[in-house]
């Protein structure tokens, strides 16, 4: 036979041999992705994605590091513990109150191509089906500040910025939205270390007051909570910020308000280096419970608030007050307006 008629032959052996390596090599690729889905990313990729992550001031504590078919690398069951020593009452250090954040997965993005090379360059965190917890007593029943169902994306930015994107989560009956951006953050966890000057036990009364009267306000339907804040994490009197709160219905440990909405902005007023926060409270409709025979209602109320915090001292307020309504039940209380000075 001349070597022309066994020319198709070679081919056909050759086109044989190549679909079987492809075959091989497919079999391969989908048994490697499978166990990197199921079993997780072995150790020599999963130490530096967390090396990384723990550079930028965030220690995960992962169950398992894996791939994901369409969502590339995320971690399950993830705890994020800003471990900070609490000092009790006693002057014993403990970390029985130390916020934790856990959730269900986090998504890891990486720079298009970082992988192929490994080189872990982290562009963001998706957070999904996310709990906070931040206990504040131990009393019978313990109470904590929670938020739940947290969905969002932080974004890591040059010059050790973040900025935090889309972020859902259910606060106390509220639905929250909440936006923002800080530079210097590695140094966020720093603000969680105990303080030796400290009065101890001061700080974790504060949150415990906080939490029980959060506890106490109901909602008729699911009110709209939004937040906005910035700063640097190196200066904490830098942070400034936005909150937005509209309420059909509110029932409260000072009155119930209907179709409320409550703004608040806070910043450094550069007058005095003091922290200000300017309050405003708008209502169609309000029932002071201060009155214990008679109780205050009012029609379009109007509160307004300046506050101002000194930066030496933490545990002085002053500023002024401006009320306003119509249709007052209260005349003495509701008619014209109040000022109250200093």
């Amino acid at each position: 036979m001349s070597p022309q008629n066994n020319r198709p032959a070679r081919w056909r052996k050759f086109f044989r041999r190549l679909r079987t390596a492809a075959l091989v090599f497919f079999l391969l690729l989908i048994c490697a992705l499978l166990y990197l889905n199921r079993v997780g990313l072995p150790d020599f990729i999963k130490g530096p994605l967390l090396a990384k992550l723990s550079a930028r001031g965030i220690d995960l504590q992962v169950s398992r590091l894996r791939w994901s078919w369409t969502r590339g690398i995320v971690a399950d069951n993830v705890t994020f513990a800003l471990v900070a020593s609490k000092r009790s009452e006693d002057g014993r250090t403990n970390e029985m109150f130390s916020p934790q954040l856990s959730l269900k997965q986090v998504q890891i993005r990486l720079k298009p191509g970082a992988l192929a090379k490994f080189d872990f360059q982290i562009t963001s965190l998706v957070l999904h089906r996310g709990e906070f917890r931040w206990p504040t007593s131990t009393n019978e029943p313990p109470r904590e500040i929670a938020a739940h169902n947290i969905e969002t994306e932080l974004k890591f930015l040059p010059d050790d910025c973040w900025e935090l994107e889309h972020f859902q989560a259910e606060f106390y009956g509220a639905k929250l939205s909440l936006a923002g951006s800080v530079t210097n953050a590695s140094a966020l966890r720093e603000i969680f270390k105990p303080k030796e000057t400290a009065q101890p036990g001061a700080f974790q009364r504060r949150l415990d007051e906080f939490a029980k009267t959060m506890e106490q306000i109901k909602f008729a339907s699911p009110p709209d909570l939004k937040i906005l804040v910035q700063g640097d994490a190196r200066d904490l009197q830098s942070f400034h910020g936005t909150i937005m709160l509209h309420a059909s219905d509110a029932d409260t440990p000072w009155g119930k308000v209907s179709e409320g909405l409550f703004t608040a902005r806070i910043f450094q007023d550069k007058t005095n280096a003091a922290t200000r926060a300017d309050l405003k409270l708008e209502a169609a409709g309000a029932e002071a419970k201060w009155a214990v025979t008679n109780r205050a209602r009012a029609r379009k109320l109007e509160l307004g608030a300046q506050l101002f915090f000194p930066a030496n001292d933490t545990n002085t307020v002053s500023g002024s007050l401006v009320l306003s309504a119509t249709a007052a039940a209260a005349p003495a209380l509701f008619d014209g307006l109040l000022l109250f000075g200093e």
